[in-house]
């Protein structure tokens, strides 16, 4: 489209061809002015990789914030309970896997409540077991 217009094409026939407004035109023509395509390809490749990179960026400083506050909290002695990864999720808001990945858990230790054991069933033979015959126990 911009070698159209500067091969002398009207912007107005232009945009109607491509199906694009007067001021995607102008736009396009401010950001890509004078480029060749594999300029602009590699271009848009460049602001691709560019913002993959600020998001991880932005994680790993939300991850430190986050770290920040707990250790202020527990210097602080505010902070509830023994669970870290709790106090991301309820007092941060941020999610259960987040929370586990900066603290360095598992997200298994964080969903796991153990059941209450009933050994009674089992300890009763064993103790006597272990009364008749010393040697095993």
């Amino acid at each position: 489209m911009l070698k159209e217009h500067e091969a002398g094409g009207r912007v107005d026939e232009l945009c109607r061809r491509h199906a694009n407004s007067t001021e995607t035109f102008y736009a396009c023509c401010k950001k890509y002015a004078g480029m060749e395509a594999s300029d602009t390809k590699r271009l848009r490749v460049l602001e691709a990789e560019n913002a993959k990179l600020k998001r991880i960026v932005a994680d790993r400083m939300l991850d430190m914030s986050a770290m920040k506050d707990l250790l202020g909290k527990r210097r602080s002695s505010q902070w509830p309970g023994d669970e870290p990864w709790a106090f991301f999720v309820d007092t941060l808001c941020l999610s259960g896997r987040r929370s586990c990945r900066i603290v360095g858990l598992s997200r298994s230790v964080q969903e796991h409540t153990p059941a209450p054991k009933d050994d009674a069933a089992v300890a009763g033979p064993m103790k006597e077991l272990a009364s008749e015959n010393r040697r095993h126990g």
